[in-house]
């Protein structure tokens, strides 16, 4: 390929231009150029380039076209990864060319919105070319909610634009969710819109990702547009989302420093993490919460938000795992107060052995870091069983089961069939929670019964041998039980919701 074009034919070749920038830039496995956007809003060719005589582009066109450049794309740097179609709108995301010429189109054909019919058509050139040809699906995602009043949130400031700006992200994820705004009211079938695009994705290009290009919730000199920012990061983390750029339309001051707490939260390259982790959540709508592991430093990091304008929020956090032990070590807050994150220190907090409670301010976001403590394992010990066989059992220092969750303190017995036993000389205090690990296969044995005659309220008695209620669990039992973690966060939510407070249970990575 020639890398001095001609500039007098008037016509611009993508090939030369693919050329010019992989011969300096080197291939994208090398470092260089690393993807292609296929265009740039294809909905708005119509009004954009009407000095132009741009048509406005049509499903079957583009996606033949976009098959095109991505084959050329893909022949010069197979390497490079290939970003398409990059609609504009929401209503062009649904449907490109308006909803009147869909609907007409939609009667002939099986796709029920644009991006069944693209995804299908690349997938078919696709085979018929022997490679990907798509590798994102990508959209622009602009925030079109209105305020009840009929404020344009995006580019709002008043405190409702405020409060509708920070619910807004909830139209990529929550079905139960319905956001104030004509797209969203004309195509309600197609939000939320990453799980309705994830599904048109399995059924059409399996394994095509989806990356958001551009996009803006507004308020980047306002708290509001940083609690935006944190829960669209967040949702992006939770669903796999491949690439996102902001792209702010005014001053993003608090946006950036949202950015930073996923980022560089200690100025010092503090990353949020490279495992996200699995959260329960209990408590109302304003407030959510992020979790992630990294396992080069062994740091746990949380992020949590309080949208609510004007009340504080206690918010209690706990770490559930089974195989790791963690400890504060330190609070970041981004508050109304300045555009910058703030290291606060642990004292606010109240610590526990498995994570902590503390208040968080109105409009706030804070990160919690949690640093992992290495236990030294607990020697082997020798349990004799009620046949006088010895069994041997390794008590590992790792926390334990999730299921047992009191506020007293827990006493381990190892059992065989029918018989427990505790270390000898063991005294047992009042209210004493006795946890029962099965010597055999744990997850066969339902205890059914751990009370055990005359030790409830035996302060300082010795015991060896316990006997305890131990049965099997039906089959059938099993696959239908609730998990105790679950069980146990929904009564203490269901209980502090009156008061305000937030509960979180956080799972070691699925």
């Amino acid at each position: 390929y020639s890398l001095s074009p001609s500039t007098t034919d008037k016509a611009v070749y993508m090939d030369e231009y693919v050329s010019y920038l992989t011969s300096k830039y080197g291939y994208a496995s090398e470092g260089g150029i690393m993807g292609y956007l296929l265009d740039r809003a294809p909905d708005t060719w119509g009004d954009v380039f009407q000095n132009l005589g741009v048509s406005p582009a049509g499903p079957g066109d583009l996606s033949t076209r976009s098959a095109q450049l991505a084959y050329t794309v893909k022949g010069i740097d197979p390497s490079a990864a290939v970003f398409g179609p990059s609609t504009h709108t929401l209503q062009g995301s649904f449907y490109l060319c308006g909803k009147d010429t869909w609907l007409q189109l939609e009667r002939e054909s099986e796709y029920s919105w644009f991006p069944d019919l693209y995804l299908d058509r690349m997938r078919l050139e696709s085979e018929k070319a022997g490679l990907r040809l798509l590798d994102s699906y990508d959209i622009h995602y602009f925030t079109e909610a209105r305020t009840p009043e009929g404020i344009n949130v995006i580019d709002g400031t008043d405190n409702l634009s405020n409060a509708y700006r920070m619910q807004a992200v909830r139209t990529l994820w929550d079905p139960d969710y319905v956001e104030n705004s004509e797209s969203v009211l004309l195509g309600r079938q197609f939000t939320p819109l990453i799980p309705t695009l994830r599904a048109s994705i399995r059924t059409y290009y399996p394994d095509t990702r989806i990356s958001f290009s551009e996009y803006d919730f507004g308020g980047g000199n306002h708290i509001s547009g940083a609690i935006a920012e944190v829960e669209a990061l967040g949702v992006f983390a939770e669903n796999e989302i491949y690439m996102a750029c902001l792209s702010p339309k005014t001053r993003w001051s608090y946006q950036r420093e949202a950015m930073n707490l996923f980022t560089d939260y200690d100025n010092n390259g503090g990353s949020f993490g490279s495992e996200l982790l699995d959260v329960k959540k209990e408590g109302d709508e304003l407030s959510n919460v992020f979790s992630a592991f990294n396992s080069e430093d062994g740091r746990l990091n949380v992020i949590v938000t309080n949208q609510n304008m004007a009340q504080p929020r206690e918010v209690s956090l706990r770490i559930a795992s089974k195989k790791r032990t963690f400890e504060l070590t330190d609070i970041y807050s981004l508050t109304s107060a300045a555009a910058n994150i703030r290291s606060i220190g642990t004292d606010g907090a109240q610590i526990t052995e498995t994570g902590c409670t503390f208040t968080a301010e109105p409009l706030s976001v804070y990160l919690l870091s949690f640093q992992e403590q290495i236990d030294e394992p607990i020697e082997s010990e020798t349990l004799q069983s009620e046949t006088g066989d010895a069994q041997e059992t390794e008590m590992t220092g790792t926390e334990p089961p999730d299921a047992i969750m009191t506020a007293g303190p827990v006493q381990t017995v190892i059992t065989t069939a029918e018989t427990a036993y505790l270390p000898e000389n063991t005294s047992l205090a009042e209210d004493t929670t006795l946890l029962v690990i099965s010597a055999g296969t744990q997850e066969d044995v339902s205890v059914t019964s751990a009370a055990v005659s005359g030790v409830t309220s035996a302060q300082g008695t010795t015991l060896t041998e316990l006997e305890t209620d131990v049965t099997a669990a039906p089959e059938e039992e099993k696959k239908s039980a609730v998990p105790m973690p679950v069980r146990v966060i929904i009564s203490l939510a269901a209980a502090a919701t009156a008061a305000g407070v937030v509960y979180i249970l956080i799972f070691d990575k699925k």
